[in-house]
């Protein structure tokens, strides 16, 4: 007879998960890394085009032109370096 006096349901055991082996944790480490390593490439080279082109549109009183070629700088620079990591890290 099932005990009723106990108001939670029954669970079924979960099974235990497969801890990853050593090797399987520093490539899943290593994935993770180069991922977090091209977000912050991509990020930092589209900033810093962003402050140079507000910095020259100050110096020479321009309307944003600066800004936007470096902002397309920036976004070409970090695509070049997120392809010089994945060529690296590809051994290509």
């Amino acid at each position: 007879m099932p005990n009723i006096s106990n108001n939670q349901p029954s669970r079924k055991p979960e099974p235990e998960k497969e801890i990853p082996q050593t090797g399987q944790r520093r490539e899943i480490f290593r994935v993770f890394v180069v991922i977090s390593n091209i977000g912050l490439v991509m990020f930092f080279s589209i900033i810093t085009g962003f402050f140079i082109g507000i910095w020259l549109d100050k110096i020479f009183r321009k309307d944003y032109i600066f800004l936007i070629v470096f902002i397309i700088a920036g976004i070409c620079a970090g695509f070049y370096q997120c392809y010089r990591i994945l060529k690296k890290e590809l051994n290509i």
